[in-house]
């Protein structure tokens, strides 16, 4: 399970900012608010719907032994009715996050949040699990399941409610449509049989097969330290051109055991095989191995 990120400051643009951006962006947003401290605004104009600061920032460049402070100016415009803001660092355009002017200047407007246009769908942690769920669709063979078709409705509607929470106008027109999308849904599938729109069960079966199996590493095959002693013995007889044979060997015998019949007599015998009938029992002895080790 994955811990809460850890929180530097009590700012509630860290707090909102730690629920809904993934660890990378997040890190990268808190970086910019903790620079809000070397923020110096000067207000241009401020009224009820309108805000614009100046805000000097200061940038420390290290190069080897050289250091160097320099301080630049951005200039910043709020409009409070539309939750709208720009700066002319043009980080949001560039990176995808605010950038530490445009929060100084959140402030002095008096809203406490990331407004919702400067929420990009790709960094929030609710598109990185959505990113996964389809790759698992994707790599167990579940294109055409209901499962996949139900994630990329999500998608679709996801993008329907990013636009429609733009302005007033547009929502209502997506509250308009939406019955109406689900009014012909239902007619559609009325008027289809309901043999055609069935899933029919098992009509998918997957099979798991066990992970390959991975061979251990741990002591090898063990072999008894020859003494100096047998050494010597050994160099000796190959120096005699005896062969080298390792302790507690047997030499086997010549001689053929009773019950043990060369190939030509079982063959000129009486169990001679019967050639074809063996021939047409090996072509099936593949698929016998198969149904034992599915058996199995």
């Amino acid at each position: 399970m994955e811990t809460a990120p850890f929180l530097r400051t009590s700012s509630p643009f860290e707090k909102h900012a730690s629920i809904i951006y993934t660890r990378g962006i997040f890190k990268k947003f808190q970086e910019e608010l903790i620079e809000i401290t070397s923020c110096v605004p000067t207000i241009i104009h401020d009224d009820d719907k309108k805000l614009t600061m100046r805000i000097k920032s200061f940038e420390n460049i290290k190069v080897k032994h050289f250091e160097k402070i320099i301080a630049k100016e951005f200039t910043v415009s709020v409009d409070r009715t539309e939750d709208l803001v720009a700066c002319t660092c043009k980080c949001f355009e560039f990176r995808g996050y605010l950038c530490q002017h445009a929060l100084v200047a959140l402030q002095f407007a008096g809203i406490a949040r990331i407004p919702e246009r400067y929420i990009l769908k790709r960094w929030t942690i609710e598109m990185r699990y959505r990113y996964a769920n389809d790759e698992y669709i994707i790599q167990n063979g579940l294109v055409d399941s209901a499962a996949c078709r139900y994630s990329n409705l999500i998608h679709h509607l996801m993008k329907v409610a990013e636009v429609g929470s733009m302005s007033e106008a547009m929502h209502d027109i997506a509250v308009k449509e939406i019955p109406n999308l689900l009014k012909k849904l239902i007619d559609s599938s009325q008027s289809q049989s309901s043999s055609e729109n069935a899933i029919p069960l098992g009509s998918h079966s997957h099979v798991v097969n066990d992970p390959p199996r991975a061979k251990t590493k741990g002591r090898g095959r063990q072999k008894r330290i020859e003494s100096s002693i047998e050494n010597m013995k050994n160099r000796s007889k190959l120096k005699r051109g005896e062969p080298h044979l390792p302790r507690g060997h047997i030499p086997a015998k010549d001689t053929i055991q009773p019950h043990v019949q060369p190939m030509h007599r079982v063959l000129h015998g009486q169990h001679m095989l019967n050639i074809p009938h063996t021939v047409q029992l090996m072509q099936f002895m593949p698929q016998m191995v198969e149904y034992a080790y599915i058996c199995v």
